[in-house]
């Protein structure tokens, strides 16, 4: 998957969206990933997503892709809708393969599968799942809402996803980099991608929370500060990376910073808070810390490496190398 630019989606896609409805508090807009809408005093978040880079993982991660953007709001996820397309060739046991996964992630976040749809078709040459998530609370937060004098914390690390999904599609290719431990290492990390749990503990204290997925933590940052209208900083050296992720990438000539990331969570929040809010992730098992700041001015993201500073627009799509690797590749090269 490509995205389209966020300039061309705000000018011409954003202009068709049907009749205006009051009950609609928040619509489509760049980098709010969930729509919430109110409905009798609570507010309804609903979330749309398809996984297609990824074929070894494809029902796990499209349950907790979309599950993330839900909780993000501060609203924990509980109904799901699944469509699955798959190639013509597939079997009645690439659907069990796949539910089976879906089933094992709803299970992990206690969630509810409620309707979907299941399909082979000649359009697709690799399984496609697309994913509705759907939740109900009190309250929600919004991508966009980020003050200046806030600062910015990430939990877990940098390319989770995208470490899991190289180990699992492209394993021929990282013989040579990756120990038989690495290897298990790796691929088990897709066992973290859930932010469920990171985001319900930080919606008490958060102004703010995006996880980020195409494009990755510097996709994400961009989002929060393109939709809140302020200038984030961050250090590249305060970036959490595992090492196993470091060596995977490094094969494909990757950057942690830009590649599918969901297992982390970016939170905006008072400066007064953040200490109380990383002792309060770290007593639920979440490691995090404090990667930028916010402040005011052009809607962006300033990197400051060993190399220099360099700074990202606001509106800006960064390209996603995974899935670019994806579209490239054949599919008996990924499997």
């Amino acid at each position: 998957m490509v995205k389209f630019s966020n300039a061309f989606i705000k000018r011409e896609v954003f202009r068709m969206l049907g009749v205006r409805d009051d009950n609609v508090t928040l619509g489509p807009s760049i980098g709010e990933d969930a729509a919430v809408i109110r409905i009798n005093g609570s507010y309804m978040a609903v979330h749309t997503d398809p996984v297609t880079g990824s074929s070894n993982l494809l029902g796990w991660l499209a349950v907790h892709v979309a599950a993330n953007d839900i909780a993000t709001r501060g609203i924990r996820p509980r109904w799901f809708l699944v469509t699955l397309i798959l190639p013509i060739n597939s079997s009645e046991e690439d659907v069990v393969r796949i539910m089976r996964q879906v089933n094992d992630a709803l299970i992990e976040i206690n969630a509810t599968l409620v309707g979907g749809h299941t399909e082979k078709s000649d359009a697709t040459t690799r399984p496609i799942a697309v994913a509705t998530a759907i939740g109900v609370g009190n309250k929600f937060i919004r991508t966009g809402g980020l003050n200046s004098g806030d600062v910015i914390i990430m939990t877990k690390y940098a390319a989770l996803e995208a470490t899991a999904v190289l180990a699992s599609d492209f394993r021929g290719r990282l013989m040579n980099v990756l120990s038989e431990e690495e290897f298990k290492e790796a691929m088990s990390l897709y066992r973290m991608v859930s932010v469920v749990n990171d985001a319900l503990t930080a919606s008490e204290y958060a102004t703010s929370m995006h996880d980020p997925t195409e494009g990755g933590v510097l996709q994400g940052l961009l989002e929060m500060a393109y939709s809140s209208g302020r200038l984030i900083i961050i250090n590249e050296e305060d970036i959490p990376v595992l090492p196993v992720t470091r060596k995977v990438l490094n094969a494909f000539n990757l950057n942690p910073l830009t590649v599918l990331s969901s297992g982390s969570l970016l939170i905006g929040v008072k400066e007064s808070d953040a200490d109380e809010l990383i002792r309060r992730l770290k007593n639920v098992g979440v490691n995090a810390s404090i990667i930028g700041r916010v402040t005011d001015g052009e809607p962006g993201v300033m990197v400051r490496s060993r190399n220099g500073e360099q700074f990202f627009r606001g509106d800006l799509t960064i390209p996603d190398g995974v899935i670019e690797m994806w579209l490239s590749s054949s599919v008996g090269e990924a499997s």
